[in-house]
C-alpha cells in the first residue's frame, strides 16, 4: 500500500532530533551564510569565519603581479611589495645617491656597493662647529670665567688678552693671572714686573739696555768677541777685540771711545795698538782687572818661566794721542838677553836687555796732540811670574816680588823722546 508506505516515510522524516545533537551541530559545523566572508564584506579577523578566495585576493598581494624582485624596476606605490633582495638594492642606491654634506667639512667616500666612509676634510672645519661652552672668548678671559682647562679653547683675542703684556700705571688687581704674565708700569720708571702666582715681582726698571756707540764693554768670563760690546749685556771677551773694533770705526765714532773692563783676568795677545784719539780703557777695580800676556797653546807644554816667550817681550798697549788708562793691574811682562844690548839704552851696567817687554809705549808714527794719561794702575812684572799657571790672587805666587832677584823684569812705561 503505497499510501501507507508514504505515511510511514513522512513520519520517519519528522522524527525529532535531540537537543544535544542540535547544539553540537550548531557549534561545530560551518554555516555557509553567516560564517563566510565574501569579497564585498568588510574584513574581520576571528576564528569563526572563513574567507572566500575572492576575499583573500583583495586582502593579500599577488606574489607574481604585485611583488618586485631585485631584477625588476622599483615601483614607488602603495600597492606593491618587494623582496629582501630588491629592498637591499634600493637601500644601496639610496645611500649612494641620496646622502650629501652641508659644506661644513664632512667628506663622503663611496665604494660602489652601498658602503660609504665619512671623514673630515683637512682645513675645512669651521670654528663655529665647536660648542660655545668649550670656547673662551676675550670677554670671558677678561672676566676670568670660565677658568682655563684642558677641556676648553682660547680664541685668538682671548689668548692675546691672556698672554700679552699689561701696560698701565696702576697695579693690576686680578689674582688669577697665569704665572709668567708681565706688566709694564708705563710711567717714567718703566718698571717691568712678572706675576709669580701670588704677586708682581719687579725684574727690570728704567727701560732696556741702550746701545752705546762710544762704549765697548769687556768681560773675560761672560764675554764673546763676536758680540758688538755696545751693551753691558753683550760684552766682548778681550780688550784687544774691543780696541780693534774701535780702530775699525770712523773717526767720528772711534775717537773718544771708552772700553769698560769688568773684573777678571785678561790673557791678551800683544801689542794692543790704539789708533784712534782720546780712547780710554777703564777697569772697574784696580785689584781685580788684571792684564797679562797670553801664551799660545802650542807653547804651553814646554813653557819655562826663565825663557820668556815673544808675547812676554813685546809691549802691552801702544798708545796714541789722548789715550787714557785707569784701574788696571798689569802683570807678567819680561826681559831677556844681554844688558845694554838694547838700542834704547846700551849701558852695560844699567842699560836695557836686548829684548824688553813694556806695559806702555807710543804707537809707531803717532801724532801726540794730547798727552796719554795713566792713572791708578799697578805694574807687577817680575821675571818669575808664570803666565801659564797664572794665579795672581794666591799669596806667594810671585805676583809682587822677585824671590831670587834673578833675571830681567818687564818695563813699565817707555817714554822715548
Amino acid at each position: 500500500n503505497f499510501e501507507q508506505l508514504r505515511y510511514a516515510i513522512q513520519e520517519a522524516n519528522c522524527q525529532e532530533v535531540s537537543d544535544e545533537v542540535k547544539q553540537y551541530l550548531e557549534d561545530y559545523y560551518w554555516d555557509r551564510f553567516d560564517n563566510t566572508l565574501y569579497s564585498a564584506d568588510a574584513w574581520r579577523s576571528d576564528d569563526a569565519t572563513l574567507a572566500t578566495t575572492a576575499a583573500l585576493d583583495q586582502r593579500f598581494q599577488d606574489e607574481v603581479a604585485e611583488t618586485i624582485t631585485s631584477s625588476e624596476t622599483w615601483a614607488n606605490d602603495d600597492n606593491t611589495i618587494a623582496t629582501t633582495a630588491a629592498i637591499d638594492d634600493q637601500i644601496d642606491q639610496a645611500i649612494t645617491n641620496d646622502i650629501g654634506t652641508d659644506g661644513t667639512g664632512i667628506t663622503i667616500t663611496d665604494d660602489g656597493d652601498g658602503t660609504i666612509t665619512l671623514g673630515l676634510g683637512a682645513g675645512s672645519i669651521d670654528f663655529d662647529r665647536i660648542k660655545d661652552v668649550d670656547i673662551i672668548t676675550q670677554a670671558e678671559e677678561r672676566a676670568g670665567s670660565p677658568a682655563a682647562a684642558d677641556t676648553n679653547l682660547y680664541t685668538a683675542l682671548a689668548a692675546n688678552t691672556r698672554f700679552d703684556t699689561i701696560v698701565q700705571t696702576a697695579t693690576p688687581t686680578r689674582t688669577d693671572y697665569p704665572v709668567g704674565k708681565t706688566w709694564l708700569q708705563n710711567d717714567s720708571n718703566l718698571t717691568l714686573s712678572v706675576w709669580n702666582g701670588t704677586g708682581w715681582n719687579t725684574v727690570s726698571q728704567g727701560g732696556g739696555f741702550t746701545s752705546l756707540s762710544k762704549v765697548v764693554y769687556v768681560d773675560a768670563t761672560n764675554g764673546n768677541d763676536s758680540a758688538d760690546g755696545h751693551r753691558i749685556s753683550t760684552p766682548k771677551q778681550t780688550i784687544r777685540a774691543a780696541v780693534q773694533q774701535i780702530n775699525a770705526e770712523t773717526d767720528a765714532v772711534g775717537n773718544g771711545s771708552v772700553v769698560v773692563v769688568a773684573p777678571g783676568i785678561y790673557a791678551e795677545t800683544f801689542p794692543i795698538d790704539i789708533e784712534k784719539n782720546d780712547v780710554s780703557i777703564v777697569g772697574t777695580s784696580l785689584r781685580n782687572c788684571i792684564v797679562h800676556p797670553a801664551i799660545p797653546a802650542a807653547d804651553q807644554a814646554g813653557y819655562d818661566v826663565d825663557v820668556p816667550e815673544a808675547n812676554e817681550l813685546t809691549t802691552m798697549f801702544r798708545v796714541n794721542s789722548g789715550s787714557y788708562f785707569q784701574n788696571l793691574t798689569l802683570m807678567g811682562m819680561k826681559g831677556a838677553g844681554t844688558r845694554g844690548g838694547n838700542a834704547i839704552d846700551t849701558d852695560a851696567t844699567f842699560g836695557l836687555p836686548t829684548n824688553q817687554g813694556w806695559n806702555f809705549a807710543f804707537f809707531p808714527g803717532a801724532t801726540i796732540r794730547k798727552s796719554p794719561y795713566i792713572q791708578n794702575c799697578t805694574n807687577f812684572s817680575d821675571s818669575q811670574i808664570n803666565n801659564v799657571d797664572f794665579t795672581p790672587h794666591v799669596p806667594g805666587a810671585g805676583a809682587a816680588g822677585d824671590i831670587t832677584s834673578d833675571g830681567f823684569a818687564g818695563g813699565g812705561i817707555l817714554v822715548d823722546g
